[in-house]
């Protein structure tokens, strides 16, 4: 299948920063001592992992390692935000969301003055939970949850490529105007249905195994993560959404009629009001995980790993519009 790069054309293949060895055949667990963690900017805490059998060689690497490395389990904080730490032995893998704060200053120093945090009641519900990957979202948005991002999946041209699919003869870039979902002067993504092929389709491409990696915690906890996605239309089309994982993909229709790919029919998840206005769609990942989404963290990078990738049919004109598009964990009510 021939696909299109939007935005670059260079491709990359990233290795975990760890001990790099054969992975060991025969391990049954692996476990970690912390399944949080905290650690401020220039200082560094120790994980330990337990292994069976004892005496095989475990891997490290760090989701986010502006935010945080890790080497032989012992991380440091390198700017405040958080990173997934995981643990690699054989096929088996444990994992510890680690939150960088800022170095303790004496009292009295710096005292009302260069605070830009943002009172999390100010913002967006979609916006005041944690850990989250994301695909697509606004500068603005994400400057208020920067600190919280533990993998990014946005278009950067090195490691995450927004690929259109049939050699991009599938869809064509649509135009935006207006505001986004949370109301700022930010893009989004829009695409226009050409489909020559008879069908369109495309997603989101990443050649960073941290980042793919960091997918992995959800499954600790599928319950506790939420897909987010915002959509707009004046069009009555289904599309056909899916989230992939390394292991095991989930599928599924976004509209008031089924989506039929290659003879199989999904019947509709969710749907938006179609008036030309925002509409909010969220989806439990445990939901997704039983529709066969399973995910594992990786040595190395896969070319061509799209976590999240989506169809639109063959009936040109069809507009595809979506905005705050990431997985999350959800602030506890």
């Amino acid at each position: 299948m021939k696909t299109v790069k939007w935005f670059a054309l260079a491709t990359a293949a990233f290795m975990f920063a760890a001990c790099e060895k054969t992975p060991e055949e025969g391990v049954t667990s692996i476990s970690l001592d912390q399944s949080t963690a905290t650690v401020e900017v220039g200082k560094t805490i120790t994980l330990n992992a337990t292994v069976e059998p004892e005496g095989t060689e475990v891997t490290w690497a760090s989701s986010n390692t502006a935010a945080a490395t890790v080497n032989g389990g012992v991380v440091t904080g390198v700017a405040e935000g958080t990173a997934i730490i995981v643990a690699s032995a054989g096929t088996k893998t444990a994992s510890c969301l680690v939150t960088v704060v800022a170095e303790s200053e004496g009292e009295g120093e710096g005292e009302g003055e260069g605070n830009t945090d943002v009172n999390p009641g100010d913002l967006h519900a979609s916006l005041q939970g944690s850990e989250y990957m994301v695909f697509q979202l606004g500068e603005v948005a994400s400057e208020k949850i920067s600190s919280k991002i533990v993998a990014d999946f946005r278009v950067n041209e090195q490691d995450c490529f927004l690929d259109i699919w049939n050699s991009g003869e599938t869809y064509t870039a649509g135009t935006t105007s207006g505001l986004n979902f949370y109301g700022d002067p930010d893009g989004w993504v829009s695409l226009t249905v050409v489909a020559p092929a008879g069908w369109s389709g495309g997603g989101y491409r990443c050649t960073s195994a941290e980042k793919i990696s960091a997918l992995a915690k959800i499954m600790e906890n599928p319950e506790d993560y939420y897909f987010h996605i915002a959509m707009k239309s004046v069009d009555n089309a289904s599309h056909l959404l899916q989230i992939n994982g390394t292991v095991g993909s989930a599928k599924f229709c976004v509209g008031s009629i089924a989506f039929v790919d290659n003879g199989t029919a999904y019947q509709p998840k969710a749907d938006f009001t179609r008036d030309g206005s925002w509409g909010e769609i969220e989806i439990c990942m445990k939901d997704l995980v039983d529709l066969g989404y399973a995910t594992s963290a990786v040595t190395v990078a896969p070319e061509g790993f799209y976590p999240f990738s989506f169809l639109s049919g063959a009936t040109p004109s069809t507009m595809l519009q979506f905005d705050a598009a990431f997985i999350y964990k959800k602030a506890q009510e």
